[in-house]
């Protein structure tokens, strides 16, 4: 997949994560929160999530092709274990139980956020590794602008980005849209590879609007339409060509009252999830499934006393499977009802603590009692330590419970508890990070042949992971030059319980290495990842193993007319690396990207 840059108009800014305390919300106090700047995000030619978190994070992809299929491996956990939020409501596939990373626009989007380590409490469902979270802010008062993109590259890719925002103090109406298309026929000439039938195109529209009555009351409108194409690429030649069609909307009716210490926020919100497969491109016949969401919120945040902060939030959701006449499945619904605590303490000025409960009912399988705990304990002025203890869950999808044949209502949820400490040392100029942290999961759903010769879903498996994370970052002048570095480190080790062999999908050494040198209106820069050897299978069979990579891009950029335009060229995989995510499925080798940004207005 082509990846381009285009930066703020300020500067290329790779340093991704919020640091400044009094710049932190309550949760960023507890949990690991790597907040990605819109410099960061800009740097992507292309608008999905894979492209930009591989980059700023030791998050796995799994990639069937560059822009295929892209499944995560989050601190050794599965796909299905690592939650997808927008705007706080949960997008993973309610069929699958986890989320498409190529399928999910950043585009449309203002703010883009990882947590890492179980959030079961706050996000809910398969927050297990991980949270992913995309969502938009208010805009009152904000200045009128209007903004277009243009990108070019390697592979006949196109990228189409603009905005426009009308705001003044009380209302604002803003509206995204992003369109990209490759025909991504990339060849990997001394492995007689070429990426045939891997063409597609994406579209992602957003439309926001709010309206501010006083201090304390507002009404905010969030709504996204996502849709793309995708011919699914071939390993062999003589395969059927096949075609995949996508179609997403997301609406959230949001609203907030809020007085100095209470603020009460009701929310409505419509998921739908569509896909239509066609499994030979030049016939007509084709198979589509889908599932529709219907989610009420109440949140109430109260402030007690100075050193409390108590949150409490109910919700009801309905949801409803959509199948065509040739879907392996019938028609089914699912009712979901939660209730979730957190209470933030700071009984001491050099001592915090949160303690939360959830509780969820749902259709068909008992869900069970989450809970978690943290100790933030600021020993010296620039140093904080954390120990944390969670559980979180992670339901059985739609495909999981009715998926004929092979569908279990029996299943029970995943189950998982952890464990967590964390340090960090803030300077002026270095920020430093360290985490442990240990897993137990049960109760993973696993498919597995069944007594009448087809595949069924059964909880089988026991997980214990164990790992450790490091982070830096450094901020200085040399010779003029302004100069920001960035490393991650992480190391994992996940292991089935039963057979002690390593799971799959798990690469145990990941790092990070980002550079970026600015000069007047000039910006280099210079990132790099490593990926240790993954195999595709339980234990290490050397004919399932995705050999080790190493891959660099080089960015630059040039800023004119006050900086209202700049022009940004790139450099992927300067070296020229042959490399998989997936056995049999190669990337691609050096290629270049140019990407015009303009402020109209």
């Amino acid at each position: 997949m082509l990846i381009a840059i285009s930066l703020s108009a300020q500067s290329i800014d790779l340093d991704s994560i919020e640091v400044k305390a009094n710049h932190k919300n309550l949760r960023e106090h507890f949990h690991k929160i790597q907040k990605i700047k819109d410099s960061v995000k800009s740097q992507s030619i292309g608008i999905s999530l894979t492209e930009i978190l591989r980059e700023q994070t030791p998050i796995f992809f799994k990639e069937s092709g560059a822009g295929m299929v892209s499944s995560v491996s989050f601190r050794g956990t599965t796909a299905q274990q690592t939650a997808v939020l927008w705007n706080g409501l949960n997008i993973n596939s309610q069929l699958l139980g986890q989320t498409d990373f190529n399928a999910v626009s950043w585009a449309t989007a203002d703010d883009l956020q990882v947590e890492y380590g179980s959030g079961g409490i706050m996000n809910g469902s398969g927050a297990i590794g991980g949270t992913v979270s995309l969502s938009n802010r208010p805009k009152f008062g904000k200045k009128n602008t209007q903004k277009l993109s243009l990108g070019y590259g390697s592979y006949q890719h196109l990228l189409l980005d603009y905005s426009h925002l009308m705001a003044n103090e009380n209302s604002y109406f803003e509206v995204k849209y992003s369109r990209e298309q490759s025909k991504n026929d990339y060849k990997i000439s001394s492995k007689n590879y070429e990426n045939l039938n891997a063409d597609f195109w994406k579209n992602d529209m957003g439309v926001n609007f709010g309206f501010l009555f006083n201090n304390q009351h507002k009404i905010l409108f969030f709504n996204e339409f996502y849709n793309d194409k995708r011919n699914f690429s071939l390993i062999i030649s003589t395969e059927n060509k096949s075609r995949y069609f996508n179609y997403n909307q997301r609406h959230l009716l949001r609203y907030e009252f809020q007085q100095k210490k209470l603020k009460i926020t009701p929310e409505i919100g419509f998921l739908k999830e569509n896909y239509t497969y066609y499994p030979n491109i030049k016939k007509t016949e084709n198979s589509g499934n889908g599932v529709g969401s219907l989610i009420t919120n109440l949140q109430i945040n109260l402030k007690p006393l100075k050193k409390i902060d108590l949150k409490w939030k109910n919700g009801w959701i309905y949801r409803e499977s959509l199948p065509d006449e040739n879907a392996s499945m019938k028609q089914s619904f699912r009712r979901e009802f939660q209730t979730s605590f957190n209470g933030f303490f700071k009984p001491y000025k050099n001592l915090q603590l949160e303690l939360g409960a959830r509780k969820e009912w749902v259709t068909h399988f008992e869900s069970p009692f989450l809970y978690s705990s943290v100790i933030n304990f600021q020993a010296l002025k620039n140093f904080e330590l954390k120990l944390k203890a969670a559980s979180s869950f992670r339901a059985p999808s739609f495909n999981d419970l009715y998926f004929e044949p092979g569908g279990n209502t029996d299943l029970k949820p995943e189950y998982s508890k952890s464990y967590e400490l964390s340090s960090g040392i803030d300077f002026r100029y270095l920020k430093l990070g360290f985490n442990l942290f240990h897993q137990n999961i049960r109760d993973m759903i696993r498919w597995m042949p069944a007594d009448k010769g087809y595949w069924k879903a059964f909880n089988v498996d026991r997980v214990r992971i164990k790992g450790l994370e490091a982070n830096a970052e450094a901020e200085f002048n040399l010779f003029k030059i302004k100069t920001k570095a960035k490393m991650f480190f992480s190391y994992t080790d996940a292991k089935e319980v039963k057979t002690k062999l390593s799971l799959m999908y798990v690469p145990p050494i990941q790092a990070g290495l980002n550079f970026v040198f600015q000069y007047q209106k000039f910006s280099l820069g210079w990132n790099n990842r490593y990926t240790d050897d993954v195999y595709f299978s339980l234990g290490k069979e050397e004919n399932a193993r995705v050999k080790e990579y190493l891959l660099s891009d080089v960015m630059l950029k040039y800023t004119f007319l006050n900086n209202k335009l700049d022009v940004a060229f790139r450099i992927n995989n300067i070296y020229n690396k042959i490399y998989q995510t997936i056995l049999n499925r190669y990337q691609p080798q050096r290629n270049f990207n140019i990407k015009i940004n303009y402020e109209l207005f």
